[in-house]
């Protein structure tokens, strides 16, 4: 049975070059893998949503299973939203009991954000602890010092 293929999902400020090494390293034990660019990256104006990452996403993933090829999903950081909207539906029972040949088999979260149904990235960034509270408590202020605009502590 061959190896499945596995999509590689950058993060928010990434590329699928960034993953080049893994992809060849993967290829030296006969998996083929291929990383997906991301709408998102580079827009301007920034995209609404992650909509279309997730298309794009599904799209790289439909066309290896459309030539009959499970798929193993790998998401870094911000991908793991997308990457978990695009597989949507492509389960490899979901498929099987659709009468199509592969499907997506496994999720890999590295360092990735998964959401719980219904909620947003940003309701994930709650502070968690005295740390983080404070580190927030700063966030308002300075958000209030420069009358509501978004400001970042460095």
């Amino acid at each position: 049975m061959p190896n499945p293929t596995v999509v590689i999902v950058p993060g928010a400020w990434h590329r699928p070059a960034h993953f080049q090494g893994l992809i060849d390293e993967l290829a030296k034990v006969h998996y083929d893998a291929v990383g997906v660019t991301l709408p998102c990256v580079d827009s301007s104006p920034p995209l609404p949503s992650w909509d279309q990452d997730a298309q794009a996403i599904r799209q790289v993933i439909l066309e290896k299973l459309d030539a009959g090829k499970d798929v193993i999903t790998l998401a870094h950081s911000f991908g793991g939203i997308s990457m978990s909207e695009a597989v949507k539906g492509l389960g490899k029972k979901e498929r099987e009991a659709q009468g199509l040949k592969g499907g997506v088999i496994k999720l890999i979260y590295m360092c990735a954000m998964a959401l719980p149904e219904g909620q947003t990235h940003l309701g994930q960034m709650v502070p968690a602890s005295a740390e983080e509270e404070e580190i927030e408590r700063q966030h308002q202020e300075l958000q209030a010092q420069f009358g509501g605009m978004e400001a970042t502590a460095v």
